[in-house]
């Protein structure tokens, strides 16, 4: 692109975005009726991938066996970077791949986040989220005991003895509510009987 010059001493200047990697730079001045065309000595300019920061958060926890769980894994860009990363994040339980899930921009601070809806088996399960990179950044993952996700599925029993005890345990407990609920009431009465 071809930028004016002003005056008997001046610049052009230009801004553009430059993919990874080593790029050499020339200006060439297009001649007038005044002067003839130059072109600059070329100059290096050395463009480096950006680093993330990769968290994740599972929603609920602890979680049900076998009802979905909502993993949700945030890609920040680190300074000076500032756009928006693209690509998808891989989640992951222990070595086990979850799933992949593209990433959406729209988070504070330039930052996008993927999510994936998932189930577990009753237990305890380490997440890691890894974010693919793109042409602009890195791969990173989450980092150990900082932002590895801990979830904790628990199993609720629907039928056979584990249901009757605790259906009969609720029972017991609604009884026991109304007991004390009409002891109050026969309390509240015997005062009102004083003169």
């Amino acid at each position: 692109m071809t930028e004016p010059c002003g005056g008997a001493t001046d610049q052009a200047t230009f801004t553009t975005a430059f993919a990874t990697g080593t790029h050499s730079i020339t200006a060439t001045y297009d001649a007038d009726a005044d002067f003839v065309t130059s072109t600059s000595a070329p100059a290096a300019l050395t463009v480096a991938e950006g680093a993330t920061a990769v968290t994740m958060r599972s929603s609920p926890n602890p979680a049900i066996t076998g009802e979905d769980v909502t993993l949700s894994a945030t890609v920040t860009p680190k300074a000076p970077s500032t756009q928006a990363p693209t690509g998808s994040a891989q989640f992951y339980d222990g070595t086990t791949l979850l799933g992949t899930a593209p990433l959406k921009a729209g988070a504070r601070n330039g930052a996008a986040t993927a999510t994936l809806v998932t189930v577990f088996a009753a237990g305890s399960h380490e997440l890691d989220a890894v974010y693919d990179g793109n042409a602009a950044y890195s791969s990173a993952s989450t980092t150990a005991h900082s932002d590895v996700e801990a979830v904790t599925a628990v199993s609720v029993p629907s039928t056979g003895a584990g249901a009757s005890s605790i259906v009969q345990l609720g029972a017991l407990l609604m009884l026991a509510g109304l007991a004390w609920t009409g002891a109050g009431i026969r309390r509240r009465r015997a005062l009102r009987r004083v003169p």
